[in-house]
């Protein structure tokens, strides 16, 4: 007669599996004080990284889209300005040839400023492709043009210099004149006729004439014009479309309608010095001719 044995197979099984279940779960919970104290110290090290990765590529994008925004902003400057010259010229059969503006984005990297000058100094320069005489623009509008150049930097002398001058025409009433920056009374529209339709809000952008600037950029917009007894100039205050204290990242216009290479052709205003009384002694632009009129009284 044959013995059974006193356990089935089975429930040998079962047991040896449940001992070592036992066995496992008791060194887990003797790990799990180092598991919880690691846990602890790598979960910030890795939201850190994530948020490097993320903040790089959104820094990444922003740059991109900035670019994509300053481009269209000019562009819309531009057909802006084309279609006022349109209305003007839509009997006529021949038609100007669009051409783009060609930017090169670039960051501010130190400001030098005074109660009559402001120049600041941008990360690159003719190595880029930068020659003096470019203009510079944001996508609010024209910030001023390039002075001076080096191998990885260049100048700026913005539009806030008594020795810059722009010449600007209004986009409704295309009367002309020279916008002019003086401390502290801000930027002004000279040479405007007494009897010039000049009006409250309207825009002023850059003419184009004497090949310094390149036309259609947006300059300000009129805060206030008035007529004064006796002078045949009427006294035109402008604000600014640019907010300069503001601007971190700038971009120069390399190539732009009209311009050779988006710098100033041959004829185009020289930046004149400034003496120690603040005045100008030289250097308008061709558009603005010399000193007379209100220009030469001020």
């Amino acid at each position: 007669m044959r013995l059974r044995p006193p356990y089935h197979p089975v429930i040998l099984v079962l047991l040896v599996l449940g001992g070592l279940g036992l066995l496992v779960l008791g060194q887990r919970s003797r790990l799990k004080p180092l598991r919880s104290f690691a846990d602890s110290a790598l979960t910030p090290i890795e939201k850190g990284v994530d948020y490097v990765r993320a903040f790089t590529e959104v820094k990444r994008d922003n740059e991109e889209l900035r670019l994509l925004a300053t481009h269209l902003a000019i562009e819309n400057f531009y057909l802006k300005e084309y279609r006022f010259e349109n209305r003007r010229l839509r009997k006529l059969l021949s038609f100007r040839e669009e051409n783009r503006f060609e930017l090169l984005p670039v960051r501010v990297v130190a400001r030098t400023s005074g109660r009559g000058a402001e120049t600041w100094k941008i990360d690159k320069g003719s190595k880029d492709g930068i020659v003096s005489g470019m203009a510079i623009v944001s996508h609010r509008g024209l910030v001023g043009r390039i002075v001076d150049v080096l191998g990885s930097s260049a100048s700026i002398r913005t539009l806030r210099n008594q020795d810059v001058r722009v010449s600007a025409v209004s986009q409704r009433s295309r009367v002309v004149g020279i916008l002019s920056w003086r401390f502290p009374r801000g930027f002004r529209l000279l040479d405007v006729p007494s009897n010039g339709d000049m009006q409250t809000g309207d825009q002023i952008v850059s003419s184009g004439l004497g090949g310094v600037f390149p036309p259609g950029i947006p300059l300000g917009r009129v805060k206030a014009a008035r007529e004064k007894r006796g002078r045949i100039f009427r006294e035109v205050e402008v604000e600014p479309a640019v907010d300069f204290s503001l601007l971190e990242e700038v971009y120069v216009v390399r190539a732009a309608p009209g311009m050779e290479n988006g710098a100033p052709g041959a004829g185009a205003e020289q930046v004149a010095p400034v003496t120690a009384g603040g005045d100008t002694t030289a250097g308008k632009s061709a558009a603005a001719g010399p000193a007379t009129g209100e220009e030469a009284r001020r």
